[in-house]
């Protein structure tokens, strides 16, 4: 008992593993913990560092002096001038991350004029600005202390604005005064023709769902941009043949393009992409209608999301054989029968894609397991050619709700393929390893 008394002692007395790390990696990981999924309540640069730095001295004394851990600030109602004042102080001559966000007119606009005065100081070394949920008079504000110091954003990368009509285009934007600007995200329309976009750009997200595009083209789209890499428009689209002439808008970079509106046919029609190998387009309550497109343009798009009300065989006919290249296929499982259904010879419109490794399906209605067996048939033909078994995955299914489905599903694709599941957060099938969507990488499981 004496011995196992001491040996107790000094497993006590020994300190914990984490405490034995090197301050260097303790940081690492403290910042992971600061940055984990938490409750969407929680902010994340108030009250998480604050727990964390309760745990122990140590763990403290690394939060407070370690500058990574005060490179966010949140301008905010809820931040005071002492806060955001520690956070610069702290950060040293790191970059940082400016998110000014909520701010609504019963607000005290003093304060967030404060905390204005504070960080813009400090413009060359901010590393990304977000505006976000402010009404129009905090807008004016922002954007009137901005301008009133004509500051310069060196280090500036990422700008991000949900804004208010009426708010006018800002001038801080122009190349000279943020050189290093490469994703870019603006949501409304008033600055359509006002705005310059920066040749260093590489992402540009431009969300105008109450505007209609129209001549002259919006943001100097017309003009070659050749370091952008990502696009993606989301607007209420009504377009017009002329508006866009074809081959007309050339990006010899652009790699991932997405749409969000009714009918993205004349912008396909009008783009010059050669290195373009992912494309979503989703319509709003309308089909997509292809005609006699010439999409061969596009030799390397391999990942390919269509997610529409419905789609024709004729379209899908035609986008089979536009797309040739495709190893990833995103539809609405409604659109099954169009693109898997055989013919009289045998033969389906899927047959096209000789590369294709997996088919996404989102499954809009519950009713579609009949859907289902064209594709069934087809996996069951495509077997006998030799292919590599096909990866089908279902998205976002509220498993517990639909275990029967999930059941069906299993049952019709038995042996036929590998199933997976993805955003499921409980399954019953013993065979089943789930796909979730925060996973880096997708689990695949055996055939079923």
């Amino acid at each position: 008992m004496a011995l196992r008394g001491k040996i107790s002692e000094l497993v006590l007395r020994k300190p914990a593993p984490i405490n034995s790390l090197p301050s260097e990696l303790l940081s690492f990981i403290l910042n992971l913990a600061i940055h984990a999924e938490v409750s969407k309540f929680c902010n994340i640069h108030r009250h998480r560092k604050q727990e964390l730095a309760m745990v122990s001295r140590r763990w403290r004394d690394t939060i407070l002096n370690f500058p990574m851990f005060w490179t966010s600030i949140s301008l905010s109602p809820q931040w005071s001038t002492a806060l955001v004042n520690a956070h610069i102080q702290r950060s040293g001559s790191r970059l940082l991350d400016i998110k000014i966000h909520d701010w609504a007119s019963y607000n005290d606009p003093e304060l967030l004029q404060h905390l204005l005065q504070i960080v813009l100081p400090c413009a060359p070394r901010w590393r990304s600005f977000i505006v976000k949920h402010c009404e129009l008079d905090a807008m004016d504000i922002i954007m009137g202390e901005i301008e009133s110091i004509e500051p310069s954003f060196p280090s500036l990368v990422r700008f991000s604005l949900q804004g208010i009509d009426g708010l006018p285009c800002p001038q801080f934007l122009e190349h000279e005064n943020a050189p290093s600007l490469e994703e870019l995200e603006v949501s409304f329309t008033d600055w359509l023709e006002a705005i310059q976009i920066p040749q260093t750009v590489r992402s540009l997200h431009l969300d105008i769902w109450f505007g209609h595009f129209v001549p002259p083209i919006p943001f100097n789209l017309s003009q070659p941009s050749g370091m952008l890499t990502t696009l993606v428009i989301s607007a209420y689209f009504q377009s017009e043949p002329s508006v866009f002439p074809s081959n007309s808008l050339h990006f010899p970079s652009l790699k991932s393009l997405t749409f969000y509106f009714d009918d993205p046919v004349p912008l396909l029609d009008a783009l010059v992409a050669p290195q373009l190998s992912r494309l979503c387009c989703e319509t709003t309550n309308r089909s997509i209608s292809f005609q006699n497109q010439n999409f061969t343009k596009f030799p390397v798009l391999h990942q390919l999301r269509l997610l529409s009300g419905s789609i024709s065989a004729f379209t899908a006919a035609c986008i089979c054989t536009a797309f040739p290249a495709v190893h990833y296929i995103e539809l609405h499982a409604n659109c099954i029968r169009s693109f898997f259904s055989l013919g009289n010879d045998g033969s389906c419109f899927a047959d096209k894609w000789e590369d294709l490794q997996i088919c996404a399906f989102d499954l809009q209605s519950v009713d579609i397991l009949d859907d289902f067996s064209h594709l069934v048939t087809w996996l069951e033909r495509r077997t006998l050619t030799g292919k590599p078994v096909l990866r089908v995955r279902i998205l976002e299914i509220d498993c517990t709700a639909h275990n029967d489905i999930v059941s069906g599903l299993r049952n019709k694709l038995r042996g036929k393929c590998i199933l997976e599941f993805e955003g499921i957060l409980q399954v019953k099938l013993d065979t089943l390893v789930v796909c979730c969507r925060n996973l880096s990488s997708v689990q695949m499981i055996n055939p079923i």
